[in-house]
C-alpha cells in the first residue's frame, strides 16, 4: 500500500519512510521516482533522451538518398527503446500519452520531410506517415512493448 502524507513523505507498507522534502525527484535503475508517484517525470525524462537520441540522427533522417523504411528502422532501433525504456512500470494518463504521441508524430514528420504547413495544406495524415516509414502507432508500440515484458515475466516465474 502506498500513500503520501502532507510532508511529502512515502510510506512503503509501513516498514519504511522515503523522505522526499529535500528532493523531489529520485533516480532508481533509469527510472525518476517522483513523491506524486504518476510517471510525468520519467515520461518528461524520457522523451528528453529520445529527443538527443533523435537530434544526434538528424544528418540520417533529413537525408533525402535514403530510402524512408531504411529511416524507419533506424528510427525503431535506436530512438524508440530510448523513448519507451521502462515503459513497463509507468502508470500513464492520457497528457502523458499526448506528449508521447506528439513526439513520435514530430519525429515521422521530420523523417519524411513533411511540416506542419504539408500536413496542413494537402491533408496528410499520421497514419500515411508511418505507412511509409513502417512505423506502427506509439500506443501500439507501448502496448506490445508491455505484453512482451508481461509474457517473459510469466515465462521465467511459471516453470
Amino acid at each position: 500500500m502506498y500513500y503520501i502524507s502532507f510532508k511529502k513523505t512515502l510510506c512503503v507498507d509501513g516498514t519504511g519512510f522515503i523522505d522526499f522534502c529535500d528532493k523531489f525527484k529520485y533516480k532508481y535503475l533509469g527510472s525518476i521516482l517522483h513523491y506524486s508517484l504518476n510517471s510525468d517525470a520519467d515520461v518528461d525524462k524520457r522523451v528528453a533522451s529520445a529527443t538527443a537520441a533523435f537530434g544526434a540522427l538528424i544528418n540520417i533522417f533529413n537525408s533525402k538518398y535514403l530510402s524512408e523504411e531504411l529511416k524507419g528502422e533506424v528510427y525503431k532501433a535506436l530512438v524508440l527503446p530510448t523513448l519507451l525504456y521502462g515503459c513497463e512500470a509507468w502508470s500513464l494518463r492520457e497528457d502523458s500519452f499526448k506528449r508521447l504521441r506528439s513526439f513520435h508524430n514530430r519525429c515521422a514528420r521530420s523523417m519524411c520531410r513533411v511540416n506542419l504547413y504539408h500536413t496542413f495544406r494537402h491533408h496528410i495524415t499520421t497514419s500515411s506517415l508511418f505507412r511509409r516509414l513502417n512505423l506502427l502507432d506509439i500506443d501500439i508500440d507501448s502496448y506490445y512493448h508491455n505484453r512482451l515484458f508481461v509474457g517473459l515475466a510469466t515465462f521465467l516465474v511459471c516453470p
